[in-house]
């Protein structure tokens, strides 16, 4: 064979190639397409009696209980046939709690009640002696009364007749300096002194120790 059957040989078999792939590429294909679909696992979904129970309890209970139409004209009802005295019982509590209420009658509640306890006195025909004197500093009396005087003070108390020093204005005649009328010595606190005055007259005294307390016994 020559070189040229050769030639004519390829040719028939590159014809012959072309041909059949062009058979081959319009031909359907009918492979069946493989199942790329993954299988999960089976999940079991039984539960518990008892959790069961409470999942059902859970979803089948209601958000709220709704009240039937009837229920709700019952209440229009009993409302409506409140007594109208509630009504004004309200209305005076709400009036009572009101900023219309005087701030002054608030705090006047509030301040606690101070009861004054009246202050001692001395009897009758006595006199206290205090640091600022005697109490009472005038004292009338009937001719032969006796006077206590009792000292209440931090000092010492000397009563006596006036004028200070000479003690000779009560008229009786006598006693430690110029009359009968006349203590003759400081007492201390706690410490009394009584006189008996026989004589009518105003009658002025002090004490010794402390001139310028001084008091008067009017004797009718």
């Amino acid at each position: 064979m020559n070189k040229n059957t050769y030639t004519l040989l390829g040719v028939v078999v590159a014809v012959l190639v072309v041909s059949g792939v062009m058979r081959y590429q319009q031909k359907p294909v009918n492979a069946p397409i493989p199942n790329v679909t993954a299988s999960a696992p089976a999940v079991s979904t039984t539960l518990p009696d008892k959790a069961t129970n409470n999942v059902f309890n859970e979803v089948k209970k209601p958000a709220y209980d709704a009240p039937s139409a009837g229920q709700i004209r019952s209440q229009e009802v009993s409302v409506d046939k409140k007594p109208a005295n509630n009504v004004k019982k309200n209305t005076l509590l709400a009036s009572n709690n009101s900023s219309d209420v005087p701030l002054s009658s608030v705090q006047a509640l509030d301040k606690p009640v101070v009861q004054e306890v009246p202050a001692p006195q001395p009897g009758v025909n006595e006199i206290w002696y205090s640091d600022n004197g005697y109490t009472p500093n005038l004292l009338r009396v009937k001719v032969g009364t006796t006077v206590v005087w009792e000292n209440m003070s931090s000092r010492s108390m000397w009563t006596a007749s006036a004028p200070h020093i000479t003690h000779d204005g009560y008229p009786v005649k006598g006693g430690c300096i110029g009359s009968v009328f006349d203590q003759c010595q400081g007492f201390d606190k706690s410490g009394t002194w009584s006189f008996a005055f026989d004589s009518v007259g105003t009658w002025t005294y002090h004490n010794h120790l402390y001139p310028d307390h001084t008091g008067t016994i009017i004797v009718e």
